[in-house]
Order: structure tokens, then sequence, then C-alpha cells
């Protein structure tokens, strides 16, 4: 079914560059699919009639925790297959995916869902329900200088990502600590230290010039694989990653192989400290992890993953 040519409408965010939906889109037409994109949160009989003169195998839906789902109603009356991908979820019991889930509870034939532990969560809300993990965009995201770059800034320590309040609370108090004690890199925003925003793409530099690259999870139903795409993101520029510790993280990359694991603030000093001194050990981890990624963990591996579950409900 994957390697056969599908008609594939994508509704997602389309705002922006780095957004789920035109990445997917791009893939899946890399892979020989026909793409429709069409923008969530668009007028529904809008996004139905544009459906309805792509008369596609399957509607794929990406997100849509904030916007109005009529047109997913207005779909599924006229049998049209709807699938719903669903990156950095907190599960149909909590703030703020628990409206979602319930307003389309029986909709779609197809949940996939990013985060593995939610999985057995969302029994009976789709006809089936699958892990469909995230991935490292090859293409958006591919860093256009050398792994540290002599010729860019080069930082000891990195961290991209917000202020995200009480969803990942060790995240809001690591971060000033770090740059009290490193003058970390910093890339966004409310941390209330020095800190800059770049586009998308710029990150992918900052995640190669930076001889460490943090990941900090979410406290919100903490499950097995809850975790975003940072991890992926990191990886696939080739920098080194150290990450909290993730359940199940095992079944994507190896501690001490792929990424490093630190269990709380002082070890994760420790493991700062250590590697940046111990250059060789780092950049060997930090290949194996990009080259995991690339082989393993692309969009185009993705979304060939992805078609293989959908088959079944078409």
């Amino acid at each position: 079914m994957s390697k056969s040519r599908l008609k594939i409408f994508i509704i997602g965010p389309l705002h922006s560059a780095n957004q789920n939906g035109l990445l997917m889109a791009r893939a899946f037409s890399e892979e020989g699919h026909n793409v429709y994109a069409f923008p969530l949160g668009a007028p529904s009989f809008e996004i139905v009639k544009s459906v309805e003169q792509c008369k596609p195998d399957f509607v794929l839906q990406c997100g849509g925790r904030t916007v109005p789902h009529l047109h997913l109603t207005l779909l599924k009356q006229l049998g049209y297959k709807l699938v719903l991908w669903y990156p950095d979820a907190y599960g149909p019991n909590f703030v703020p995916d628990i409206d979602f889930f319930n307003q389309v509870k029986g909709v779609f034939d197809l949940i996939l869902i990013a985060v593995k532990g939610i999985v057995p969560q969302l029994e009976g809300y789709a006809k089936k329900v699958v892990w469909g993990p995230q991935y490292y965009d090859q293409t958006y995201y591919k860093p256009i200088i050398n792994r540290l770059d002599p010729r860019c800034e080069i930082y000891n320590i990195c961290f991209i990502g917000n202020n995200n309040g009480g969803v990942s609370p060790d995240r809001n108090v690591y971060i000033p600590k770090l740059y009290e004690k490193y003058r970390i890199k910093v890339v966004g925003k409310g941390f209330n230290v020095s800190s800059i925003v770049v586009e998308t793409k710029e990150i992918a530099n900052i995640f190669r010039n930076s001889k460490i690259a943090l990941n900090f999870v979410t406290k919100i139903n903490p499950c097995e694989l809850q975790m975003s795409d940072r991890i992926y993101k990191i990886l696939g520029c080739g920098s080194f990653c150290v990450t909290q510790p993730i359940q199940g993280l095992e079944q994507l990359f190896q501690d001490g192989k792929h990424l490093v694991v630190f269990d709380d603030y002082e070890d994760l000093c420790n493991k700062i400290d250590y590697y940046l001194k111990h250059e060789d050990e780092r950049e060997k981890i930090a290949l194996e992890g990009q080259k995991e990624v690339l082989e393993k963990h692309t969009i185009n591996i993705r979304v060939n993953q992805y078609l293989e579950e959908i088959k079944d409900i078409l």
C-alpha cells in the first residue's frame, strides 16, 4: 500500500514553513503520492468543499486541539476515511487535550498518537489507535554548517524551547541555574535570562554548533515515550543530546551510545562537565545518534510507516 500512488488530503497548520501539515505534505509528495493541503481552522464548509473536489483516498488531520471540528463530522457523514496524527499529546484525561478528544471521540477511523503510552488511554476513541511517533525532517532542519564550525559562534551548551509553565517544571527551574553557572545559549521565551528568538530553520545550525544540547520532558501524564520531537532534531542535526529520563527511551535510543540521560540537576552538571572535557567521547556519541536518526527516524521513513497503518482502514 505504501508503494501505491494515493490521493491524500491533509488538514493542518500551514501558517509557517515548519508546520507538520506542510512538512508531511512535502514528504508524502516525495514518496510519490498526490497531496492536497488545506489550513486547519478554515471555515468548515470550505474544507468540506475542497475535500469533495479532491475525492481523496483518506483525509489526514494534523493536530487541532484549538479549532472547531464540524468539518470532521460532515466528512464522516460523507463517507471519507479520517485519520488523525497528533503530536505533543497529554492524553484524553488531561488539560489541554481533554476537550479535544471528547469532541472527536468516535469520529476518526484511525488515530496516530505520537506518545506511545497514550495509545491504551485512547481505546474506543477511534476504530484503530496506534503509535505514530514524531520524526526528524532532514530537509527543513538540515544544517548548512559543519559540526562545531569555527566560522560561526560555537556554544558549549544550548537549550531551544520556551518556558511552558507547569508542563515541564524542571526546565523552568534548571535553565536559569544553568545560565548562571555556564552561560548556556537559550533560544526561547520566558526564562528571565539572556535569550534570543530565531527563524525556525536557524535552529538546525544552533544545534549543529552546540557541543551539548539539552532536552527536558513534560510532567503532565508521564508515560511511555512521552516526548516531543526535540531529541530527533538535536540528534539529526549532529549534536550531542543530554536528556531527562524518558520511560521506554531505550526502544529508540541507547543511553551512552546515541545520547546521554541525566537523573537530576547535580547529575546533569556532572555530565556537562565531563563531556565538555572529553571531546572525542562526546563527538562519537553525537555521530552515532545522528546516524541512528538518519537511518530510522526521518520524516520520509515515518510517512511510509504511517501508511502501513492507514492501509488497514482503506
